[in-house]
């Protein structure tokens, strides 16, 4: 395993990009091509780093010469995943997906969706109680002498 420097941003990018093993996918000059091309943003530089090893990894096909076998294909796919699980996911990411603004008193149309969304249809709860007060009932859930 290669001697990476976590204090660079360098190694910070090779890290969050996988790229550490003893033969390097990218020399360090792509990677502060890709840290200079996004002002020094590590997850936005992390991304297309990220797109330059999958296109370097698509030149990797299956190869046999006698009785050794190289699928390089599967490396392909099993990088293909690694973004989708941790770059791609705003999770693992220091990028908000959602904007802030607006003020204190109003809240963000997105966010207000999924609270309505999380009352009313996920738990089921608000809903429940709208449909029984909506048949005729009191809030408490009896009926009218039913």
């Amino acid at each position: 395993m290669a001697n990476i420097d976590p204090t660079t941003s360098i190694g910070k990018l090779r890290l969050r990009c996988g790229d550490f093993m003893d033969i390097p996918l990218m020399p360090d000059a792509v990677y502060q091509s890709a840290l200079d091309d996004n002002d020094g943003n590590l997850p936005r530089a992390s991304i297309l780093m990220a797109q330059y090893i999958l296109a370097s990894l698509t030149c990797q096909v299956r190869q046999k010469l006698a009785q050794v076998e190289v699928y390089g294909d599967q490396w392909y796919s099993q990088y293909l995943s690694f973004i989708k699980a941790t770059l791609l996911n705003p999770n693992f990411m220091q990028i908000a997906p959602i904007p802030y603004g607006a003020g204190i008193t109003v809240t963000h149309p997105l966010q207000q969706f999924q609270e309505d969304w999380n009352n009313n249809y996920s738990s089921g709860t608000q809903s429940q109680d709208m449909n029984l007060s909506a048949i005729g009932g009191f809030t408490d859930g009896t009926n009218y002498g039913y």
